[in-house]
């Protein structure tokens, strides 16, 4: 149930609560906020407006649009990018996605949502917020700063449901990832491919070849996996919203999304050489060394 005016909460549908294998799937979730998109007549810094009162007690929005004309905000592509302090990889991870996308600057939504606040209490929080507010992306973005809720899996799932019905494919990046050049054009070739050869339009792919998670096939131009991690994961807005926004619901949303995939007959692709790159020597969420490491 959504009523985004009111403040009340989005719960799990009882019909998927039995896909997930977190920890939460016999209970489901709930959170203080979710949209369902961003309206087409919505205005610059009105955001605010549709959101609950007592969501967070800060929470900045700031919508940039290089095109003020675009009426339909129609996109091919969204990309979703959790951060929580870490600013020299963030800073690494910025310049070159900046970098790799000017190509295709008309055609990305970008959300950033930075949790740094409620993760960390280092001198770097502050530098992080501005860093991220100041950093001048070529596409049209929306930067979110909080300072509670701090989940990645919940942010992914503010960040896609704000989008979903914006943009034809989305996509998630870690905040310490680094892209090759041509990287969005391999991986759209490499899902197009997938999609022909295996006449199957449920699919999930990854630009991110994790040396932890072993190939099950390979073909010519792809491999297919049971599992992969979740540094980078390309998938339509039709699979989103048919399987994979029922399981963003713990630290497990990137197992969650291959169960599903395979429980449905999906395909979990991976493209033949690694286009996205992993910079951080720790996990996020356990402390191992070099626990991914592209191939």
């Amino acid at each position: 149930t959504i009523n985004s005016k009111d403040g009340e909460l989005i719960v799990k549908r009882d019909d998927k609560i039995t896909i997930c294998n977190s920890l939460y799937d016999k209970i489901g979730w709930n959170f203080n906020l979710m949209l369902n998109n961003i309206p087409k007549n919505l205005n610059n810094g009105d955001i605010q407006s549709i959101l609950p009162k007592n969501y967070a007690k800060k929470i900045i929005y700031n919508c940039n649009s290089n095109n003020n004309s675009k009426t339909d905000w129609s996109y091919d592509y969204g990309i979703i990018i959790p951060c929580f302090n870490r600013l020299d990889y963030l800073m690494e991870c910025f310049e070159s996605l900046n970098l790799s996308i000017k190509n295709y600057s008309d055609k990305i939504l970008l959300v950033i949502i930075d949790e740094s606040a409620t993760k960390d209490n280092g001198t770097t929080v502050n530098e992080t917020e501005n860093f991220i507010i100041n950093f001048n992306f070529c596409c049209d973005n929306i930067k979110i700063i909080k300072n509670a809720h701090g989940n990645m899996f919940e942010s992914l799932l503010i960040g896609a449901d704000m989008i979903f019905e914006k943009c034809k494919y989305l996509m998630n990046l870690d905040s310490d990832t680094i892209h090759d050049l041509d990287w969005i054009n391999i991986i759209q070739n490499t899902y197009d491919i997938v999609i022909k050869e295996r006449k199957n339009d449920s699919v999930i792919l990854t630009g991110y070849d994790s040396c932890k998670h072993p190939i099950d096939k390979s073909y010519e131009f792809y491999n297919t996996k049971k599992l992969i991690g979740g540094c980078h994961i390309f998938f339509s807005s039709r699979t989103y919203e048919k399987y994979l926004r029922y399981v963003i619901i713990s630290n497990k949303w990137d197992t969650n999304f291959c169960k599903i995939i395979n429980d449905n007959n999906g395909i979990i692709a991976c493209v033949k050489k690694s286009v996205i790159f992993h910079t951080g020597i720790i996990s996020s969420v356990r402390n191992e060394i070099n626990l991914d490491i592209s191939n």
